[in-house]
């Protein structure tokens, strides 16, 4: 159990009689935390096991020098650049069947050969500048999958963990350690539910909000970009454009 859940029950037991419900729902938390950290550590074994039948398998056919091969440094130019070349011919050679670039924690794949369009040229563009331009404003290194849940929950309120990791696409293993990192920050709580003991309801603390809105700076920044680079008109059109991709991308979260 963490210090801080150790000090806590101390103090309820010191404290005397009247608090074992309180008592009893710190040893659940816990026991959630480590069951999902078990989770967590048997879904990494079994990407582990997938890796190694891989490779065992790139052995017998004799091409495991190819494998994961290392391909040219991606950091001196931006994500994006480098996805335009690769899709254009440039750095082809063996070992470079996929070509990937880390762009903070983001990892950006392009199948070699395939055509891009125009779309998906735009979409990857404008993500990777919203990503570095978030990653600026966050002194605290608050991970982008964790902001995202911090983000989710000022949006739509306080959520169950299983439809939190649902609306991010997130595996409920990886949810929870997200959880337990911002819990430790202080900028999420859960409470536990009267219904279901098992069950806990996520919700933003005041640091929490606190931390969204000194970091809604960097959103309205954006904003502002927005709104000088585009005409009023380009701007309505815009945002319902946004509204609407991104609505059919979260229906496709939904549906896995």
């Amino acid at each position: 159990m963490p210090i801080r859940g150790i000090r806590r029950y101390a103090e309820l037991v010191t404290a005397g009689p009247g608090n074992e419900a309180e008592r009893l729902a710190l040893m659940e938390a816990h026991r959630a935390d480590v069951l999902a950290e078990l989770a967590e550590t048997q879904e990494n074994l079994q990407t582990i096991d997938r890796k190694i039948e891989t490779y065992r398998k790139s052995v017998a056919k004799g091409d495991a020098d190819r494998l994961w091969a290392p391909v040219e440094p991606a950091e001196q130019r931006s994500a994006y650049d480098f996805l335009r070349e690769t899709n254009n011919g440039e750095g082809r050679g063996p070992g470079r069947d996929r070509a990937v670039v880390s762009e903070g924690e983001k990892v950006v794949a392009l199948a070699a050969g395939e055509p891009v369009t125009p779309l998906e040229d735009a979409l990857s563009r404008l993500q990777c500048v919203l990503v570095a331009r978030r990653s600026h404003d966050n002194p605290e290194q608050v991970t982008w999958q964790q902001w995202d849940a911090l983000e989710t929950l000022r949006i739509h309120g306080p959520m169950k963990p299983s439809l939190l990791s649902d609306s991010l696409g997130a595996s409920r293993q990886t949810m929870s350690k997200i959880l337990r990192v911002l819990k430790g920050l202080g900028l999420v709580e859960q409470t536990t539910d009267e219904g279901d003991r098992r069950e806990h309801t996520t919700a933003l603390t005041d640091r929490g909000r606190e931390f969204l809105a000194r970091t809604a700076r960097g959103r309205r920044r954006n904003a502002d970009v927005a709104a000088d680079a585009l005409s009023p008109g380009e701007q309505a059109l815009f945002a319902e454009l946004c509204q609407k991709v991104s609505g059919a991308l979260e229906a496709t979260l939904r549906g896995h």
